[in-house]
């Protein structure tokens, strides 16, 4: 692991954050608003059924509905190329957000 000892101005370094988490719930819904479409599932019903569920977990839920449904091969090879991007996204979202591990030591930041 390397260190990395930095002085961000954290104002800014918090506002970032809350714009990734912000950004990502946003997809989040919107992954299971095409759930919902796609399963014909009442949205409010579908979001009860997933709480608790990981975003990884509805995504291959979607999947699963998606090529169920679609019989397009180009329809499906673009939409397997979206997911792979969304699943990179969640990816990093959780190494930004969930497994970096800040320390304040005075006025600095240990990453």
């Amino acid at each position: 692991m390397k260190l990395v000892v930095m002085t961000p101005n954290r104002k800014a370094h918090l506002e970032a954050l809350g714009r990734i988490v912000e950004a990502m719930s946003n997809v989040e819904f919107n992954i299971v608003l095409s759930f919902s479409i796609m399963s014909k599932i009442d949205l409010g019903v579908l979001q009860s059924m997933l709480a608790g569920e990981s975003v990884g977990k509805v995504l291959s839920m979607l999947e699963s509905v998606f090529i169920y449904k679609i019989k397009d091969e180009k329809l499906l090879n673009t939409f397997g190329k979206i997911l792979q991007k969304l699943r990179d996204s969640i990816t990093e979202r959780n190494d930004t957000i969930h497994s970096v591990l800040y320390v304040t030591i005075k006025s600095r930041f240990i990453k």
